[in-house]
């Protein structure tokens, strides 16, 4: 591999000022194969289940020590594997799996993830909060929201919401409003090097000044939105000092009142020093550990007494909202496919927090007026469409919907299950209709909408008539 000159003359100084950080053996690391991984989902497969998944999968029980659901995984375990269409596992770089991890979002934490696209951070945040607070994912770039936005579905992500901001419109509206901010910031990609050829394109047309600039006024904005007492977690794929630590001491020292929390904890990682605190930063560089490089500096903002300003005074409304009647339309179709328990729990939710946007069912956490002005890709659980049919209201269900959805909470006479090796879960997933056998239409319920499931994951949706199940994926989502 041909490195740049520039980065070759700035790392020999760093490697020269840090005797102890074996020079020889981080450029013979840029002639050694990328290391590939996986993240399995908590919300979908709990820690005991780890193991038949794997097995499933074809993959080898090999760890990322700093990521207890991620897993070194072959390059060839492909993001168009039905396990993976059922948001049963998500394909990441083992390196990016540590920022998350070093958040540690808590159950009804507002978290704000700042440059969230394509989501590998996102989806680990979401399942941390267990579905209590607030996840806002934002992404300045519509292209890359999309990704966003379908990798939060097949995740089986509901109640989140995307937006597509500069931070500066975001500080306006939510000053003071987040306990935890993830900064992934765009960086010049020097970890990505090995992996991806165009980096070093990319890296000789921008440099490290460019990326410098934005990091900055990221941080800036960051800071006006992080309520006291929060914390900000911000990371690179970079291993450039300027983009790195001396980033992060520029950052404390321009907004004052902050302090480092350091992570000694962390296996398999390096640590540097910020702003004294020696520990203060942890680095993953690829020749001491298998991934491809990452900066990871967690800061907290220091106060007495913690508060953050309500969703009430950034909307400058009322929060109480009375509660939304659900359509019976929209009930009977739960009640007939969910168990009892399930449909109650279901239809409480709606009635608490549903609303309707343009014949759209939503349910939502938040008042959807927090938003209001911004451009919102998502805003919580898009649930699916009223539609009047013969004068007559009927809902139809979004295939989102199903990802959300857990196999036991749904009725069996509403539920297909395939084995991952049955030949019609690819069929289903190239956009075919799929047939069922004899025995099969006798469990199956007639002229319905049926769930897709494999190996017990839901895959989506299939409206079932006389031994066919008439596919109902979305073909933006199959496989070619």
């Amino acid at each position: 591999m041909t490195l740049p000159d520039r980065f070759l003359e700035r790392m020999t100084k760093y490697f020269s000022a840090n005797a102890a950080s074996d020079a020889d053996s981080f450029w013979r690391s840029f002639e050694e194969p990328a290391v590939y991984g996986i993240r399995l989902n908590r919300s979908k497969v709990p820690a005991g289940a780890d193991a038949n998944v794997l097995s499933s999968l074809g993959t080898a029980i090999d760890p990322v020590s700093w990521c207890p659901s991620g897993y070194y995984a072959d390059e060839k375990l492909s993001g168009n594997d039905s396990y993976a269409h059922a948001g049963v596992f998500y394909q990441q770089e083992p390196s990016a799996m540590l920022p998350a991890e070093i958040l540690a979002a808590k159950p009804g934490e507002y978290v704000l993830d700042l440059c969230a696209a394509p989501g590998g951070k996102t989806t680990r945040i979401a399942e941390m909060l267990l579905g209590e607070g607030l996840l806002i994912a934002n992404d300045i770039s519509a292209d890359r929201c999309r990704a966003l936005l379908r990798n939060l579905e097949r995740m089986g992500i509901d109640d989140a919401v995307i937006l597509n901001e500069v931070p500066e419109r975001l500080a306006e509206r939510f000053e003071g409003f987040f306990d935890k901010i993830l900064i992934d910031a765009p960086c010049s990609g020097e970890g990505m090097f090995r992996r991806d050829p165009s980096a070093i394109k990319s890296w000789e047309r921008y440099g490290v000044e460019t990326t410098v600039k934005m990091q900055k006024e990221i941080l800036i904005q960051a800071d006006r939105m992080l309520a006291p007492g929060g914390s900000i977690v911000y990371s690179t794929c970079t291993f450039s000092e300027e983009e790195n630590e001396r980033m992060a001491e520029w950052f404390m020292a321009e907004c004052e009142g902050y302090e480092i929390v350091a992570h000694p904890g962390v296996p398999g990682v390096s640590f540097s020093g910020v702003s004294g605190e020696k520990q203060g930063a942890i680095r993953i560089w690829p020749h001491r550990s298998r991934g491809e490089g990452h900066f990871c500096v967690h800061m907290r903002k220091k106060s007495s007494a913690p508060q953050r300003r309500s969703a009430e005074d950034a909307t400058g409304a009322d929060r109480y909202v009375s509660e939304f009647s659900v359509p019976r339309c929209v009930a009977a179709f739960f009640e007939g496919l969910l168990t009892t328990d399930a449909s109650e729990r279901f239809l409480r939710r709606l009635r608490q927090n549903g609303y309707m946007a343009h014949d759209r069912l939503h349910y939502h956490g938040m008042s959807a007026d927090l938003y209001r002005g911004l451009r919102a890709v998502k805003i919580g659980a898009y649930c699916g469409d009223v539609k009047n049919v013969a004068n007559q209201p009927i809902f139809v269900p979004s295939s989102s919907l199903a990802s959300a959805l857990r196999a036991g909470d749904i009725r069996p006479e509403r539920r297909a299950s395939f084995e991952r090796t049955d030949q019609r879960v690819e069929r289903y997933l190239k956009g075919e209709t799929i047939f069922v056998s004899k025995e099969e239409a006798n469990r199956l319920e007639d002229r319905s909408y049926i769930v897709i499931t494999v190996d017990g994951f839901p895959l989506g949706f299939a409206k079932y008539s006389d031994h066919a199940l008439k596919n109902q994926y979305p073909k933006s989502w199959r496989v070619l």
